[in-house]
């Protein structure tokens, strides 16, 4: 994905805007979000928050921000998610 534009639908969502995301493919990578009457597919999300827990074993970290929590798993995919974090 390094240096490859990302031609997908762009809005600020929150924690909480997220609990009305619903999945549209088998696989998780194809979601689909109402705002304003109009349903918008998305792939990808930017989370920005606190990080309030870290478990490396359990391989996953919650983050949260003024409207909600987000477990994030398996982030030993992403490339130096601990380093980032500790």
């Amino acid at each position: 994905m390094v240096g490859q534009f990302i031609d997908t639908f762009w809005r600020k969502s929150f924690i909480g805007d997220l609990r009305r995301a619903r999945k549209v493919s088998d696989d998780d990578t194809q979601w689909t979000i109402i705002y304003n009457g109009k349903a918008q597919q998305f792939q990808y999300v930017w989370l920005q928050g606190l990080c309030i827990k870290i478990d490396k074993i359990a391989d996953l970290m919650v983050i949260e921000d003024a409207t909600g929590q987000a477990e994030i798993q398996n982030c030993s995919r992403i490339s130096d998610a601990w380093s980032t974090n500790e």
